[in-house]
């Protein structure tokens, strides 16, 4: 493999990255957003725990995602890192690319996540239980 297919590697997986986040805070958004506006009936609290059963069902498989992400970012950075210079990428360019190539801890991923995700299901919950009865 050469040095660009790593750094190719490196960056793509960092976009794979920002594409999981991404579609993490629209549902996520869109769950409050839309538990936000139901109104009041006998039947939304069974509807908050359909809908929490559900987010952490997808926070549990996007978080698996990031972690795969994490790792292999984590392991690109590695063989970035440990390539050897040669006549045409000097180690002055390596260490360049080095100071760009700062993937996170997978523990930092998943405390992040899980700490979102308790957020989430607390915004529902307060959204759900703050209406009152019906």
């Amino acid at each position: 493999m050469e040095f660009k297919d790593l750094v190719t590697l490196y960056f793509e997986r960092s976009s794979a990255m920002q594409t999981f986040w991404s579609i993490y805070v629209t549902i996520a958004l869109g769950l409050l957003a839309f538990i936000g506006s139901v109104k009041p009936s006998p039947e939304r609290n069974l509807l908050a725990g359909i809908l929490s059963f559900s987010f952490v069902a997808f926070a549990a498989v996007n978080l698996d995602a990031l972690v795969d992400v994490t790792i292999a970012r984590n392991v690109a950075k590695e063989l970035i890192s440990n390539f050897k210079p040669s006549a045409t990428l000097t180690q002055e360019v390596i260490d360049k690319i080095m100071l760009t190539v700062r993937p996170p801890a997978v523990w930092t991923i998943i405390v992040f996540h899980v700490t979102a995700d308790i957020l989430v299901l607390a915004g529902v919950w307060i959204l759900t239980l703050r209406k009152g009865k019906a």
